[in-house]
């Protein structure tokens, strides 16, 4: 396998962030590279060149291929993705049979470290006591937290980001509830926390962190009502999707109780409107999806990637291989 000819395809921008010198290198010395980046608009030009390459590493950008395009390019065997979310373009590949490989996992690593860091500080309800102490200008009437010893956060998904965020928790003391109807018992009892519905991860959370997919099953799956649960001087975090929450519903419950926080990194749409109701919330705090790998994060991905490529050339079971269920929207 020696021989094997690879290309990066996808936004030239994207490839030269995520891709570091030392990740090209190591790929480089395992295959033969084609000059440059294939993209969306020279695919058509450079198809004689694609005919011969038996892998594609890509990163956000990578176009949705046609199948004539797959049709010529008949050697193809490994597709690596340095980054997350494959189905905007992975189903044609995966119906070929052809592997394709996520990042997803490294790219949860940051997301969790955002989290845990949101969550201690909603510990210390930090966010609140700035506001009250702001306000009334008196120590004795500013807000106080509840502490980070002993205390209950919710988490929502028990994915890739879901599951990093529980191990980041371990030794803060935490109890830990899970909502995830995929999760097994004996799971929830190997990652050491406590499966609850949806209702009582509201109810009894200090913290609730949204970390769900968004799929049919989880498009504003989190209400209004859901929220208004939330115990006083809850925070609710999400890094998740914004189309998991009912916006507006998010909204109202932020105008009507004062004592809650919402640490929003993802909204519905993205960036957010400019008339938002949101915007004008001194208790919900606004980022611009910034959980996910950010600059010295994203050679991460790409040396997942890098270690999955060494992987198949030595004839090993990949890893972090997309399965067909991953696709469903």
């Amino acid at each position: 396998m020696a021989s094997l000819k690879a290309a990066y395809i996808g936004d030239p921008y994207q490839i030269a962030r995520v891709y570091s010198l030392t990740a090209r290198a190591a790929i480089s010395e395992r295959v033969s590279v084609l000059e440059g980046v294939v993209s969306a608009s020279n695919v058509n030009a450079r198809l004689p060149e694609l005919a011969e390459v038996d892998i594609l590493l890509s990163t956000w950008g990578m176009p949705l291929l046609e199948d004539r395009i797959f049709d010529q390019i008949p050697n193809l065997k490994l597709v690596l993705y340095a980054a997350g979310d494959t189905r905007g373009f992975a189903g044609p590949l995966v119906k070929r049979r052809i592997p394709v490989v996520s990042a997803w996992r490294a790219n949860a690593i940051p997301v969790a470290e955002f989290t845990l860091a949101q969550i201690l500080m909603a510990g210390k309800q930090y966010s609140q006591n700035v506001r009250s102490y702001r306000r009334e200008r008196d120590v004795s009437l500013s807000s106080r937290g509840f502490g980070n010893a002993g205390q209950t956060v919710s988490i929502l998904g028990a994915g890739a980001v879901g599951t990093a965020l529980i191990e980041l928790l371990e030794p803060f003391a935490w109890k830990i509830l899970v909502f995830d109807p995929f999760l097994s018992k004996s799971q929830a009892a190997e990652l050491g926390v406590e499966q609850v519905n949806l209702i009582d991860a509201f109810l009894r959370g200090n913290v609730v962190s949204n970390h769900l997919a968004n799929n049919e099953g989880t498009r504003q799956l989190i209400t209004k009502e859901l929220l208004a649960r939330m115990p006083k001087g809850a925070t609710f975090i999400n890094t998740g999707r914004g189309a998991t929450v009912d916006q507006t519903g998010l909204s109202e419950v932020m105008q009507m109780r004062p004592d809650l926080s919402a640490v929003l990194d993802v909204t519905v749409p993205e960036p957010l409107l400019a008339d938002s109701p949101l915007w004008a919330l001194e208790n919900v705090f606004l980022s611009t999806h910034i959980a996910g790998s950010e600059e010295n994060e994203l050679t991460r991905m790409a040396d997942l990637c890098v270690d999955e490529l060494k992987r198949f050339l030595a004839g090993e079971p990949l890893l972090h291989q997309v399965r067909p269920q991953d696709l469903e929207l």
